[in-house]
């Protein structure tokens, strides 16, 4: 029995507001960790630099990560 056109539309739509609703998660998540790092006072470059590849370091393990999870 063939799925209905409308109940086929009606899912799509409903996994793509899904995916949007997860991508501004993320977005919102990483812009935090970004802003924090923004609004924090530093006594010199090197502070910045360090909180910057802890920032980048944090990415690049949770890009890992989802990448071997897709994989599995």
């Amino acid at each position: 029995m063939p799925l209905d056109i409308t109940l086929i539309r009606q899912m799509n739509q409903r996994v793509q507001e899904e995916l949007a609703k997860k991508e501004m998660e993320v977005v919102q998540y990483w812009l935090g960790e970004a802003q924090r790092v923004l609004d924090k006072r530093y006594q010199d470059l090197s502070g910045m630099q360090l909180d910057l590849k802890a920032l980048v370091q944090k990415m690049q393990n949770r890009l890992k990560t989802v990448k071997s999870e897709r994989s599995s």
